[in-house]
């Protein structure tokens, strides 16, 4: 591919100990059709044979960029150093052991330019390791066909629209326009190891850009045990609340009466997930009374706590039964 080549899409892959998925994923990437597109791939100081599983294929394709990053940043720092390696109009997240249906990124391309959109985003369909296919089910409640719908800050923002959909928007894997993020000089937050999607996203609605979300689901995501967007620590969960609370800083004054309320929706929700990720780490050390201090200082999370808890007790119950 040449310098004075128009690329589309910039697809950039953070890349860290996935040598087992990692062929795979670039694979569904090379296999997309009409439109031009390059992957971007930075390793971030990968332990395992990931790196070499890259240059493998990146010796016989231009359209793959390599990088290695000398320590490791995490998802967010290497997503931004594969943001300042891209060439391309827009920027697709893939995560390095997911795929994409080969129409994917044409189709959301086509909805970018048809809405002058500067964020968009599509449905997804789970892939349970160690199958390859995607299920049949889709990660929000949303009919195929359904038209295009634009995404206001506060229907990102707040908890009410998970319960609405099934699952939360944050968890999506957004298009960009890169010449949006460049204008407003945003990058991802490199204090996040979780949820940095989330953020970003939430930083160019609050500074008036267009967000929208399809109906299709091209984005095929791998469920695997250790999975860093199903197991939160508490300091994953911690630097959420952090990211949170700046984030309201920032733009809180702004915020119009609905958007204010969400807010707020949104902080207890981080709080709640911050309180119960501690409680879990003092059950599995057995630490009794590190345990018992949480619900006292984490008081108003204890109807969360409880829930929670009691939930978690009775499915242990009927799998026992079963």
């Amino acid at each position: 591919m040449t310098a004075m080549t128009s690329i589309d899409v910039s697809v950039i892959m953070p890349a860290w100990k996935s040598a087992d998925f990692i062929e795979r994923a670039i694979a569904s990437v090379l296999a997309q059709q009409n439109v031009t597109f390059e992957l971007v791939i930075v390793d971030d100081a990968s332990p395992d044979k990931t790196g070499e599983h890259i240059m493998k294929i990146a010796e016989h394709d231009d359209r793959i960029i390599y990088d290695r990053l000398p320590e490791n940043m995490g998802p967010s720092g290497a997503r931004n150093r594969a943001i300042d390696l891209a060439h391309g109009k827009f920027l697709a997240v893939l995560d390095d052991d997911d795929i994409m249906a080969p129409n994917r990124l044409a189709s959301m391309l086509a909805a970018a330019q048809t809405h002058k959109a500067d964020i968009i985003v599509d449905n997804m369909r789970p892939v349970y390791h160690p199958k390859t296919q995607p299920g049949s089910d889709t990660f929000l409640n949303i009919p195929a066909n359904t038209p295009a719908r634009q995404i206001s800050l506060k229907d990102y923002i707040d908890p009410a629209t998970e319960k609405r959909l099934g699952q939360g928007l944050g968890y999506l894997k957004p298009l960009f326009r890169k010449a949006t993020l460049d204008r407003l000089k945003l990058r991802y937050d490199p204090g996040l190891r979780n949820s940095e999607d989330f953020y970003l996203v939430a930083e160019m609605l609050a500074q008036n850009c267009k967000m929208i979300l399809v109906s299709d689901a091209g984005y095929y995501y791998t469920i695997r045990d250790g999975s860093l967007s199903y197991r939160l620590s508490s300091v994953q969960a911690e630097a959420i609340v952090k990211a949170e609370r700046d984030f309201r800083a920032r733009y809180c004054k702004s915020f119009d009466r609905p958007t204010a309320r969400a807010s707020k929706r949104q902080l207890k929700q981080r709080l709640d997930y911050y309180a119960f990720a501690k409680l879990v780490e003092a059950l599995k050390t057995r630490s009794l009374s590190q345990a018992l201090q949480i619900p006292i200082r984490h008081t108003r999370s204890l109807p969360y706590l409880s829930r929670t808890l009691l939930a978690i007790a009775a499915d242990k119950t009927v799998n026992r039964s079963s």
